[in-house]
Parts: structure tokens; sequence; C-alpha cells
């Protein structure tokens, strides 16, 4: 799971939504919400998205947190991510490199 943007409408009567272990960039979740229960640890935040995720969720509906990051990231929120001007651009730039690796292999 990367990219959650365009579901929000499913996401407006959820109660407990578990989002942990992924490798979630984005989400957009509306004010109007009802989460009570909302897990975002061990993702790959792009650190905007995650500022404004934050201006909609509050964060006692937060319930995990990262405590440590990978090199280039750092908490924000508690949660770890990633300052970058094209954030899949630069996932989907890793992504390649590490699979031309594996395949030199």
């Amino acid at each position: 799971l990367l990219h959650v943007e365009r579901n929000q409408p499913q996401f407006y009567r959820l109660e407990n939504l578990y989002l942990d272990h992924n490798f979630i960039v984005t989400l957009k979740l509306s004010a109007h919400h009802t989460l009570n229960n909302l897990t975002l640890s061990h993702n790959d935040w792009d650190c905007n998205s995650l500022r404004a995720l934050f201006r909609n969720v509050a964060h006692p509906a937060v319930h995990d947190a990262d405590q440590y990051c990978k090199i280039d990231y750092h908490l924000e929120h508690g949660l770890c991510c990633k300052e970058s001007d094209n954030p899949y651009l630069d996932r989907l730039l890793q992504c390649i490199a590490l699979t031309s690796v594996v395949e030199k292999l």
C-alpha cells in the first residue's frame, strides 16, 4: 500500500484504521472523520503529506509511533518521514536502483 488519497469517503465512518507497516507515502483524510484509533508507523511518509494529515487528525487518535528512522528520514509527529520535492519519483528511483543491484547478482 503506497498511496491512500481517493479512498477517503470510505474512511468517513470508520472508528479504527490500521495502516502501520506498509509503504504509504501520502494519506488524505477529511477533517470530518470518526477515527478513534489510527496506526501509521513503519511507512514511507513524505513530510509535507504527514503535516497535512495532522491538520485533520488529532494526536490522541494516533496510537503508535516510530522510534528510529532510516538515513535521510527524521521524526515528525512521532513518525519517520522524508523531505522531498517529488516523493513518488524519489521512491521509484530508489526501487529501480535496488532492483538493478539484485539483478546484477
